[in-house]
């Protein structure tokens, strides 16, 4: 594979396209990524082209072995460019601490095409399951892609294997997607319970200070074997990543963060749903 100009030249579909833009991204090659995003690009998450290039630089420093791969599921003309609708698979590992996590992600995405660059992206679904250890807890979610503005909806993130006797920990974050998350990711702190707590079921008193670029996820015991919980959606429109955090005693944690978009009621269910991981 060349460099980034030498591939743009020779592309011509979208199939093309997307194929050099996984090859460059595999290879981590920001600056030939960047070849094929318009200077006026611009996304649903409120990313521009700057902005873009710098998630990417710092995504790729934490997970320096990340593999793309893209599908096109539809391409339609449209004024002034082509519309693609595409859902890319990522795949990798990243060292932390000495232990190793490993990393799935399915995104679905919907990209005006004008040449081979890209103007504009729109994110319809995500979803990213991150492991630790050696037997990590498989874990289904149900959580609807897409919600009415004000609407309650169910969150379910359910252990498949059968607890037993063992220990289930686990915790929920939610948070809002806006471009500053881009610009400063942060690593993940992972707070266990004690024996003493595990035992009494009483949570204990323990320091409380965070550094700044450290996201504290804090695990409980649980009763039941995941969460079932209902929420509802905020009144205006707005985009939310939910993980859920699930670990079991000495075996090993599994975290699936799931996108859901909060819209207006004509956006509801508009699309299809995104593959089990």
């Amino acid at each position: 594979m060349g460099s980034g100009v030498g591939d743009r030249a020779i592309a011509a579909t979208p199939q093309e396209v997307m194929a050099q833009l996984d090859a460059a991204s595999t290879r981590k090659d920001v600056k030939a990524v960047m070849q094929f995003y318009s200077a006026d690009f611009s996304n649903s998450d409120g990313l521009n082209a700057t902005s873009l290039a710098k998630s990417l630089t710092q995504l790729w420093q934490q997970y320096p072995n990340l593999t793309y791969r893209t599908e096109v599921k539809s391409a339609t003309p449209v004024a002034s460019g082509v519309q693609v609708e595409t859902m890319t698979y990522v795949t990798g590992q990243q060292e932390r601490n000495g232990q190793q996590w490993t990393i799935e992600s399915t995104l679905r995405t919907r990209q005006k095409l004008q040449g081979d660059r890209i103007v504009r992206q729109d994110i319809l679904a995500e979803q990213t399951v991150l492991k630790l250890g050696e037997k990590p807890p498989t874990v289904k979610v149900n959580l609807p892609e897409s919600v009415q503005v004000g609407q309650k909806f169910n969150f379910e993130a359910i252990v498949q294997e059968p607890v037993g006797d063992d220990f289930l920990m686990g915790t929920i974050v939610s948070e809002t997607v806006q471009p500053t998350l881009f610009a400063s990711q942060k690593t993940m702190q992972i707070e266990f319970p004690s024996i003493a707590e595990l035992l009494s079921d009483r949570e204990l008193s323990r320091p409380a200070s965070t550094p700044p670029n450290v996201q504290r996820l804090k695990l409980q015991r649980l009763r039941a074997g995941g969460f079932f919980k209902q929420g509802q959606a905020a009144k205006i429109p707005e985009t939310r990543w939910i993980s859920a955090v699930l670990a079991r005693h000495d075996a090993g944690v599994t975290i699936t963060t799931q996108r859901l978009r909060v819209v207006n009621k004509s956006e509801v269910n508009r699309t299809a749903s995104l593959p089990n991981l």
